[in-house]
């Protein structure tokens, strides 16, 4: 392993008694698996630590370490929900007093869903010990600790570093290229959970929208999106005024659709390039793109017949929403580097 006790300084190193970084309950870290997340850094264990070492605890969700076994251990991410929580582990690979960079990626939007593990970038055999069910417990009230549990009861024991938290599950290509020593992609720099559609009536049409209908047969704004086509390629449209971007970086749009026929193709406001299509009912269906424009966006029929109800749409720029490495260690802080200022209070480590 050439990453093995080669990690250059600084780092920190958790005792595993009373060592924890807090890094706050910001809303930039709250809930960052709703719709796919990750968590991804170093870790140099030196034992399984207090009781399964914390290396990321949010009270809702954390990630640590189980059961040694010949100087190896499991890594497991435990996620609570309203029924049965869900927990999904690793076999014990990963080793004591060697660097290992592990990349855990997650989407709570289905009970179905499982965690998957990069582990020195290479996705590994993964077991889902206990399947969720329910919906899942939100975090946005607690804080994240890095290293240990609030109460210092599960000490991390060995040196961390590269810590990063992302509102995005990221691609077994990008896993790679963060375990070789790639820096995040412009395009998920400044990443956040800021809700960027500001107007809650372009969202949720509890009142009068701007979204505009060019040529739909049938156009309703009232309570939600309803269109009903007569023609291929018919439009309604949002401006770039209401559904702001920044060329180059990436974007996740969220929303409901009920009673569709047919389907309907998201694009940009000048019609291209094309960000996705939609041909299905349900809560919580995304798109994601990276921006070449200001903004804006249209919604075009596919067939004559298309029709649909939209609702409760969302848009937030995706990637590294918490970004922490050597440049940013000292004594009482570890400084987020990810632009969103989430800077972690250091106790002892």
């Amino acid at each position: 392993n050439h990453v093995a006790n080669t990690m250059s300084s600084p780092y920190y190193r958790f005792d595993s008694v009373d060592d924890l970084i807090n890094l706050g309950s910001d809303a930039n870290l709250d809930d960052i698996f709703d719709n796919g997340g990750t968590v991804a850094g170093w870790i140099r264990p030196l034992s399984v630590g207090n009781d399964s070492g914390r290396i990321v605890d949010k009270s809702k969700w954390l990630l640590h370490q189980k059961l040694e076994s010949g100087g190896f251990t499991k890594l497991q991410l435990y996620v609570t929900f309203s029924g049965n929580d869900g927990y999904w582990h690793t076999d014990a690979i990963i080793p004591n007093d060697k660097w290992t960079h592990i990349a855990v990626t997650y989407d709570n939007s289905s009970v179905s869903n499982n965690a998957v593990f990069y582990i020195n970038g290479v996705s590994v055999t993964v077991t889902e010990e206990g399947t969720p069910t329910g919906t899942r417990d939100t975090d946005a009230s607690e804080s994240l600790y890095i290293g240990n549990k609030a109460d210092g009861s599960r000490g991390f024991d060995g040196f961390m570093s590269g810590i990063q938290l992302w509102n995005k599950e990221i691609s077994s290509s990008e896993a790679k290229e963060l375990y070789s020593g790639a820096s995040v992609e412009y395009k998920y720099k400044g990443a956040n959970q800021t809700e960027l559609i500001s107007s809650t009536n372009n969202r949720t049409f509890a009142g009068t929208s701007n979204w505009e209908n060019e040529n739909f047969n049938s156009f309703d704004s009232s309570g939600d999106l309803t269109i009903t086509a007569s023609a291929v390629n018919q439009q309604v449209r949002l401006h770039s005024a209401y559904l702001p971007t920044t060329a180059g970086k990436r974007y996740r749009l969220t929303f409901d659709v009920a009673n569709i026929v047919s389907s309907f193709t998201f694009k940009a406001y000048d019609g291209s390039p094309t960000y996705g299509t939609v041909d299905s009912n349900g809560t919580g269906q995304s798109i994601e793109w990276t921006a070449e424009d200001a903004g804006g966006l249209r919604i075009y029929s596919n067939a004559t017949n298309s029709s649909a109800d939209f609702d409760n749409f969302s848009l937030v720029p995706i990637g590294a929403v918490a970004e922490y490495d050597g440049s940013g260690i000292a004594s009482d802080k570890w400084f987020d580097k990810s632009g969103n200022d989430l800077h972690g209070d250091v106790t002892s480590a």
